[in-house]
C-alpha cells in the first residue's frame, strides 16, 4: 500500500480505515436495503469505528467518523510533509526557504 510503502506509516490499515467506513455508511444511507442488512452493515461500522455501544442516531456516527477521519488526513500531512523536508532539506523548487518548517 502506498501509505506504507512511500511514507512509511506503519498502520496504514488504521488510518484508511474510516474513508471505507465513509463508504459504507453512504452505501448504508443512500441505497435500497433491507432493514437486516442495514443493521449489519450498521454493527460493522461501529466496530471499525471502536464505538462501545450503537448510536441512538447517525449524528452521533457521523461526529466519530469526522473525528477519525481529521485525525487520518492529519496523520497522513504530516508524514507527506515529513518526507516532503527530507527530501528538499526545506527548499522549495524556485530554491527560496520555505516559511513554516
Amino acid at each position: 500500500m502506498w501509505l506504507s510503502e512511500k511514507l512509511e506509516i506503519s498502520d496504514s490499515e488504521k488510518v484508511t480505515c474510516p474513508f471505507f467506513v465513509l463508504l459504507d455508511f453512504r452505501i448504508m444511507c443512500s441505497h435500497l436495503l433491507s432493514k437486516e442488512k442495514k443493521q449489519e452493515i450498521l454493527q460493522s461500522l461501529c466496530e471499525r469505528l471502536r464505538m462501545e455501544k450503537h448510536p441512538n442516531d447517525y449524528e452521533e456516527l457521523y461526529d466519530k467518523l469526522l473525528d477519525q477521519m481529521l485525525d487520518s488526513y492529519s496523520e497522513i500531512l504530516d508524514q507527506i510533509n515529513r518526507r516532503y523536508r527530507i527530501a528538499n532539506n526545506g527548499v522549495n523548487t524556485d530554491g527560496k526557504q520555505r516559511s513554516g518548517l
